[in-house]
């Protein structure tokens, strides 16, 4: 029998001189935004770390600790992916940061709007470390989705 004619035959192509394509280095826009993104979690996994105290005396439940574990352990999670070039990382950020954003909103408009005669003390240091991850995210989410987004529709 021909072999140029056998369908069963493997196909003769020289399989190791396929063009190999070179992943893109990240653009500084990323790198940016992953440092930034490092920075909350490190402010987080501190935070997360600060709950082991009050937990263990019954300050605060478990549940709310596992709850910020979990936070943290699925920010790791975004991070890594987005580190990796996952588009879709991108869109789980900004629906975290808006989630953030909105949270915070109805924080400060639950203290802003105390009935007449209720004062409330706010520490300046507990209302920073409370800000300052969100407006991280906001300038994360604002470098992924502007100036870095070709680098991930190039990895796709």
């Amino acid at each position: 029998m021909n072999e140029s004619r056998n369908p069963y035959a493997p196909p003769k192509a020289d399989v190791g001189t396929g063009d190999v394509s070179v992943r893109p280095p990240r653009p500084p826009a990323v790198r940016i935004a992953l440092a930034l993104m490092a920075v909350v979690i490190v402010m987080s996994a501190l935070q997360v770390i600060s709950l082991v105290r009050p937990m263990s005396e019954a300050m605060i439940s478990g549940l709310t600790f596992l709850l910020q574990v979990a936070v943290l352990a699925f920010y790791v999670w975004v991070f890594v992916a987005i580190a990796r070039g996952r588009n879709w990382a991108r869109i789980l950020l900004l629906l975290f940061t808006l989630f953030g954003v909105v949270k915070m909103a109805f924080h400060l408009w639950g203290w802003l709007a105390l009935p007449d005669g209720v004062h409330m003390t706010l520490d300046r240091m507990a209302l920073a470390v409370a800000v300052f991850p969100i407006l991280l995210n906001v300038v994360a989410c604002t470098l992924l989705l502007g100036p870095a987004r070709r680098w991930f529709k190039y990895l796709d």
